[in-house]
């Protein structure tokens, strides 16, 4: 491996490792979205690791799943795009 490649290789690992503190640190404080910083950290990771991209899929898969479930339930109402003078103008 070259110099480069392992340094670029150690932020990688530093940024993804701030991002997955500040996460876990995120789902105790409620002034910082835990989980979005969590799969950022991932994220970044994966650029890098391959055991991150596998968990990543996991978590992608997961994630789907919960969204589908949610669709079944009566009290789950997607947003709507509401209605009114288009934004932009002529």
């Amino acid at each position: 491996m070259s110099v480069q490649k392992n340094v670029r290789r150690a932020l990688v690992a530093i940024g993804g490792a701030l991002l997955i503190l500040v996460g876990l640190a995120g789902l105790a404080l409620p002034v910082l979205p835990g989980t979005v910083l969590l799969v950022a950290g991932l994220l970044v990771w994966s650029s890098e690791f391959r055991w991150a991209r596998e968990l990543l899929a996991r978590v992608r898969a997961w994630l789907a799943d919960r969204s589908a479930k949610l669709e079944g339930k009566k009290w789950y109402r997607p947003r709507r795009r509401r209605e009114g003078p288009d934004p932009t103008p002529d």
